[in-house]
């Protein structure tokens, strides 16, 4: 006989990297957004003219508008109630950074330094853009008039997006599946993580937490992630088995299996409770369970 398992799993430490909970966006979400308020994000391939708004409050979005001018959210960042992104234009020629109304029509455009150019965040009157073709990709801080202001390479090969953080920048890189946070003076790199799932495509600071957006464990939706970058670590469970085959017992016999639990992750793991679906099997362990970074420990289960 099969058994089935699962865990309830809570954690109110702090921690470094913590990432405080994550929600399901739409498949290809691309370019993270900040007004005080909400979170807004574009989208990279189908429906790339689509932009949602984020409820930062109880986890929602919506569709904020659809734009005929924005093909591909390659990055986005809010300004003075506007949204800035970058439009690539044709093979060839330099992509623009535009300004969008919260209808989605254009306002303003700057000729950005390359072509195949992603991420923007405004800082104090001027923008940071990144070239992500050829690797490795390009940093640069320009003005309103696409002046170069500054300009050093990126610390990783596909830099996508950008966001001003507490300290320097923070950059979401694609292929490296990492998110750094580096020195806008130089691009020195002060911190690396590695991202949850595949290809974040999103990045930005709110004044107390982090946010970004990768594919996740799958290609049907994206996640979208709060961090607490000054925590303690996540948790992470593992299970020695994800199936218990008893094989035959006898009637009125019993048969144990030990299921062996660890904590991979570096932060610390709460176990608050076992679900069983099924009558004819317990669990020979009290609950809540905490355990530390590298703690294991066997639960029986009895059938």
């Amino acid at each position: 006989m099969i058994f089935l398992l699962s865990f309830c799993l809570a954690s109110d430490a702090q921690r470094e990297w913590t990432i405080m909970n994550s929600y399901a966006i739409p498949e290809g979400a691309s370019g993270l957004a900040h007004d005080g308020n909400y979170i807004y994000f574009g989208i990279y391939g189908v429906d790339g003219d689509h932009v949602y708004r984020f409820d930062m409050q109880d986890g929602s979005h919506e569709l904020l508008f659809e734009s005929s001018i924005l093909e591909d959210a390659f990055g986005l960042t809010h300004v003075d109630g506007t949204l800035w992104s970058i439009k690539q234009i044709g093979s060839s020629s330099p992509s623009l950074a535009i300004q969008l109304d919260f209808n989605g029509n254009q306002i303003n455009q700057i000729t950005l330094p390359d072509q195949y150019m992603s991420g923007i965040a405004h800082d104090d009157g001027t923008f940071w853009v990144a070239t992500y073709y050829p690797d490795p990709g390009k940093i640069y801080q320009i003005n309103h008039d696409g002046e170069i202001l500054n300009e050093f390479s990126s610390p990783d090969e596909q830099p996508w997006d950008i966001s001003l953080g507490d300290i320097g920048l923070w950059v979401s890189d694609y292929w490296g599946d990492a998110i750094h946070s580096i020195d806008k003076n130089n691009g020195n790199i002060i911190s690396s993580h590695a991202s949850e799932g595949v290809d974040p495509a999103g990045v930005v600071w709110d004044g107390n937490y982090l946010w970004y957006c990768d594919n996740g464990p799958n290609y049907d939706v994206d996640y979208l992630y709060k961090i607490d970058i000054s925590g303690e670590g996540t948790p992470e469970i593992h299970l020695s088995t994800s199936n218990v085959n008893f094989g035959d017992v006898g009637i009125n016999s019993t048969a144990d299996y030990a299921l062996n639990v660890s904590n991979m992750g570096l932060g610390e793991l709460l176990i608050e409770a076992g679900n069983i679906f099924n009558d004819n099997f317990s669990l020979n362990s009290s609950f809540p369970i905490v355990l530390t970074s590298g703690e294991n420990i066997d639960i029986i289960i009895s059938f």
